[in-house]
């Protein structure tokens, strides 16, 4: 399972959300992959993001995406809809 996280520096939600996801991810072996839309914009344009936070679940070839801050609970849903 992995998640990426995508994020720009000047997102205050993003600079909150980003511990809980990390913490979510390190207590749940789950990979994360932080990216800035501002530099990465080919993986902002191919996933058509309108807002970030945004994420992108996969698990093999099952894949998920999601914008906006989620709480853990929120975090556990998402990624056992992949399971």
């Amino acid at each position: 399972m992995k998640i990426t996280y995508l994020s720009a520096a000047w997102c205050g939600p993003c600079k909150r959300f980003f511990p809980v996801l990390k913490e979510f991810c390190s207590k749940n072996n789950i990979e994360l992959v932080k990216e800035d839309v501002d530099t990465n914009t080919d993986l902002a344009i191919k996933y058509s993001v309108k807002s970030i936070p945004f994420l992108i679940l996969t698990n093999g070839s099952k894949e998920l995406t999601a914008s906006g801050m989620k709480t853990p609970k929120e975090l556990t849903n998402l990624v056992s809809s992949l399971e």
